[in-house]
Order: structure tokens, then sequence, then C-alpha cells
């Protein structure tokens, strides 16, 4: 199954579901839910999220929603680039990774002009200080 199909006018056409289902079974992304209530009425819904897991924090569980209209940027990024999930997750976020995905990134070759425009968590203190810093719990 590919993401993508060649139209019988030869331009290629981006399937989500098909690229939903790849990114899905190669452990990208995973489905979460939310409960609504809608006139009284009360319900699940799907949607899917990005796994986050030590990229901004060290051995911290995390996930970023994955809008529809991002689908296409995750999945050609994650095809292209070994670490094209992480980088995704960076632009999505701003915000840079912890220092030794940044190191591995660096060491594959993927360190580009994106992330040295992102923002550090914090120079000097833990991503948890810097956090609580930011949310005035300091």
């Amino acid at each position: 199954m590919s993401a993508y199909i060649t139209a019988s006018d030869g331009r290629p056409v981006f399937l989500e579901d098909n690229a939903l289902a790849e990114l899905l079974q190669e452990g990208v992304i995973f489905p979460s839910e939310v409960e609504v209530t809608e006139n009284g009425k009360t319900f699940y819904a799907i949607y899917m999220v990005v796994y986050a897991n030590d990229v901004f924090g060290y051995a911290c569980a995390d996930a970023e929603v994955l809008p529809f209209e991002e689908i296409k940027n995750l999945y050609d990024l994650w095809k292209t680039q070994k670490h094209g999930a992480i980088k995704w997750l960076c632009m999505i976020t701003g915000l840079k990774p912890i220092p030794h995905r940044e190191a591995d990134i660096k060491k594959d070759g993927e360190w580009d002009e994106i992330y040295e425009n992102l923002k550090d968590w914090g120079k000097g203190q833990s991503w948890l200080e810097t956090l609580k810093k930011k949310l005035k719990l300091a």
C-alpha cells in the first residue's frame, strides 16, 4: 500500500488513509479518544497523535495531536528523513529536541536551519525546571 498513487494524467495523488495506515502500522502515530457531549448525548471521538516520547524530555511519555492538514507533511518527512517524525514534532511545537536527540540528528546529517531557529527548553537547567518557570510554578 502506498500513500501516493499516479493519476491518469501522470500527477501524484496523496491518499491520507493509506498514509495513516502506514504511520499507524509503523508506530509513528497511535489512536486516542476524547469524550464529547453534544445535545445531552455523550460519545467518544477517536483522533490520532504522534509519538513524542523522549523527544522534549528525558523519560517522558508525550504525544502531539495530528491535525488532518498535517498528515502529508508528517508522512513526507517521515519517509524521506531518518528523524523526520522528530523534525515534524519540533516544527509543530517550536521546540528543539533534548540534547541527545539533537546529537543523533546532527550525527546523521539532518540538522538544518529549521532546527536552528527553534527554541531551547532552557540552557543550564532541566526541561522540567524550564517548564515550571514558563508556567510560573517555580
